[in-house]
């Protein structure tokens, strides 16, 4: 994506639900905060958090291969678009999105019959690719995104108590 942008909003659904959260703290940690992000359902995002949307802010939909859910991932990617306040609204999915005519990173329809649990380690590899880049676009070593060492790659500091029986 040529267009900066300052924010990153993640939704999903379903088996994408705790994907959007992953790719969401994915480029939270790599740019050491520069970018804000969010992430929720694709019904939880209404009201109160899409408020966090504004002209600066790249909104990522993980469309669900299951049809009744797809139906509220298209919902929300149309309303976004016709809100016209983010920079940019993608749906990600397999084959086109009826009715949405907006950015679509598309999968083969071959796949559509393959449950969204496994098409999530698919589209998992956006969010790292997409967090890789901006890391490096916000000048940030992506081995060590946190200027302070506050953040690391491998969790420190962490003690790991005996489970005791009951």
């Amino acid at each position: 994506m040529k267009k900066p942008f300052t924010r990153v909003v993640y939704l999903g659904s379903g088996a994408y639900a705790g994907m959007a959260r992953e790719a969401q703290l994915k480029i939270l940690e790599l740019t050491a905060g520069r970018i804000a992000t969010a992430f929720d359902s694709s019904l939880g995002f209404r009201h109160g958090p899409k408020s966090f949307v504004d002209s600066n802010t790249l909104v990522l939909t993980f469309v669900s291969n299951n049809p009744y859910t797809r139906l509220y991932d298209r919902d929300i990617l149309l309303e976004l678009a016709g809100d016209q306040v983010a920079k940019e609204v993608v749906a990600v999915a397999i084959d086109q999105v009826e009715g949405f005519a907006g950015k679509t990173l598309i999968f083969d329809k071959a796949y559509s019959f393959i449950p969204d649990a496994y098409v999530a380690l698919a589209f998992v590899l956006l969010g790292q690719t997409l967090a890789l880049h901006t890391s490096i676009k916000v000048g940030n070593q992506p081995d060590t995104p946190s200027p302070s060492g506050t953040v690391n790659r491998v969790v420190k500091g962490v003690t790991l108590y005996p489970l005791e029986k009951e």
